[in-house]
C-alpha cells in the first residue's frame, strides 16, 4: 500500500509501506516528517494515551503521546520532559492537546492515515513498553530520497 508523504525536498509523494508491520528507518523518517499525527492518533486508539503537540510560536508543530510514565513517544524517541517544559506561555513548550484534536489539511497537515499505521503502531508500542528509562533511536537521513 502506498501512501501520500513529503519527501527532502517537501514535495510530495507517494511511499510503499512495508507489509510485514516493521518500522524501517525509512519510514520512520516518513512518520516524523509529516505524518507524526496520523502516528499519535494510531498510538492514541490503541492505548488512549494522551497525544501532546510540540508547539512553537503558537503553533503545533510536532506531535506525540504520552505513555502513563510520562515519557513521550512518537516514531523515534521515548523521553521523559522536565514538567516546565509544558510551559507554553513564552511560545515554545508541549501542551496537552484534546482528545478531539483534529489535524486539518488547511492547517497544513497531511490527510491522517492513522488506520493504516495501526500495525506500526502496534510495533512501536511493544518496542517502549519493553524499554526502561528513555530511548532515542538516532537517525539522520540527509540524502534519503522517497522520491
Amino acid at each position: 500500500m502506498t501512501i501520500d508523504c513529503l519527501n527532502a525536498l517537501e514535495q510530495l509523494v507517494q511511499f510503499e509501506l512495508p507489509s510485514d508491520g516493521k518500522l524501517t528507518p525509512q519510514l520512520r523518517w516518513v512518520l516524523m516528517n509529516g505524518h507524526c499525527h496520523s502516528f499519535a492518533l494510531a498510538i492514541h486508539r490503541l492505548t488512549h494515551w494522551p497525544i501532546v503537540g510540540r508547539i512553537k510560536y503558537g503553533k503545533v508543530e510536532h506531535v506525540f503521546c504520552r505513555m502513563p510514565d510520562r515519557r513521550l513517544v512518537d516514531a523515534e524517541f521515548a523521553a521523559r520532559l522536565p514538567q516546565e517544559d509544558f510551559d507554553v506561555r513564552r511560545g515554545l513548550g508541549f501542551r496537552v492537546l484534546p482528545p478531539d484534536v483534529e489535524f486539518l489539511p488547511k492547517d497544513g497537515w497531511l490527510k491522517s492515515i492513522e488506520d493504516v499505521l495501526i500495525p506500526f503502531a502496534k510495533t512501536r508500542i511493544e518496542e517502549v513498553t519493553q524499554e526502561d528509562g528513555e530511548t532515542f533511536h538516532h537517525s539522520i537521513y540527509p540524502f534519503l530520497s522517497l522520491a
